[in-house]
């Protein structure tokens, strides 16, 4: 047989695409040809290539593994500990504290899927939340309900100073802010005085040369260098004579970095790093947010 003649065979799928230079099919990840909007598109595949020719009409997802939790913005917060940010969240956003169902894509992508039938607790811990209040004794407040009451309290009082929060900066008080033992005010304040300290021994600093490229190349390449840390690459713009600033995907948190276009070297984190950001390379960045999260030491200076 000769199997040459499969090698220019072309078909048709309708996928989601998320941002970034990749797209998931459920038998293989496809590289896009051309960024389009985030949602759902009838692509053309040929090879490892997919190419985005019209939106589409997303299919039936219940054959895809379902979540369950309480949302607040496009973060579910699912039992006591796992929260994930939601892709293809609705036009019409969900009341704050609600249940929802998401489903996981194929490359564990969380897309929204549906509000579910909420009971007395969803509406008193929203009571609750209007009278900047606690839930410690709510009746029927779950452990995702408890940690999303806890990420809204926060919210509110971040936002009444014009400041902006992430679950990841945040994650281990939720309980406590819920259940009223730690004073959302102090968080904030404490969260604002955060700075994540790197070990002079630390593998995540420049070491050796590096490998060096061309304005033209340096997106292709800064996403090279992300994927590799497990992040996802989501933009890039050149901001100067020698500086491109990159907005990547990270632990479903968005971050905004500026490197050298041709190195790849660190200028700004888009996190709080004592003065340690040129120290780094962006291969090394997400492992640096990592550490900084389990060390509930993540303070996000730039945001996307």
């Amino acid at each position: 047989m000769d199997y040459r003649k499969f090698l220019g065979a072309q078909s048709t799928k309708v996928l989601p695409y998320f941002g970034g230079a990749f797209v998931h099919a459920p038998d293989r990840r496809l590289r896009v040809t051309s960024p389009v909007a985030v949602g759902w598109w009838d692509f053309e595949i040929k090879g490892r290539n997919a190419t985005a020719i019209a939106a589409a009409e997303p299919p039936s997802l219940h054959r895809c593994k379902s979540l369950r939790g309480h949302i607040v913005d496009d973060w579910l917060f699912v039992g006591g500990e796992a929260t994930r940010r939601i892709l293809m969240m609705p036009d019409d956003e969900p009341p704050v504290l609600s249940p929802v169902t998401a489903r996981l894509w194929h490359g564990d992508a969380p897309m929204f899927d549906m509000l579910e039938f909420e009971g007395d607790a969803e509406e008193a811990a929203r009571e609750a939340l209007l009278d900047s209040g606690a839930i410690a004794d709510l009746a029927g407040a779950t452990p995702s309900l408890r940690r999303a009451f806890g990420f809204a309290r926060l919210g509110r009082e971040a936002q009444e100073r014009g400041l902006r929060v992430s679950v990841r900066e945040v994650g281990a008080v939720l309980h406590e802010v819920a259940d009223g033992t730690r004073d959302p005010a102090a968080v904030l304040d404490t969260l604002e005085a955060r700075v994540y300290t790197m070990d002079p021994s630390s593998d995540h600093r420049a070491r050796g040369p590096v490998s060096t490229g061309t304005p033209d190349d340096a997106p292709t390449r800064a996403a090279a260098a992300l994927e590799g840390a497990g992040a996802t690459l989501l933009d890039t713009r050149f901001a100067g004579e020698r500086t491109m600033e990159v907005i990547f995907r990270y632990l479903g948190e968005r971050f905004v970095a500026t490197v050298d276009w041709e190195t790849l070297h660190v200028y700004d984190s888009g996190i709080c790093l004592d003065g340690a950001d040129e120290e780094l390379g962006l291969d090394a960045l997400p492992s640096v947010i990592s550490e900084a999260i389990h060390g509930d030491l993540l303070y996000i200076t730039r945001r996307a």
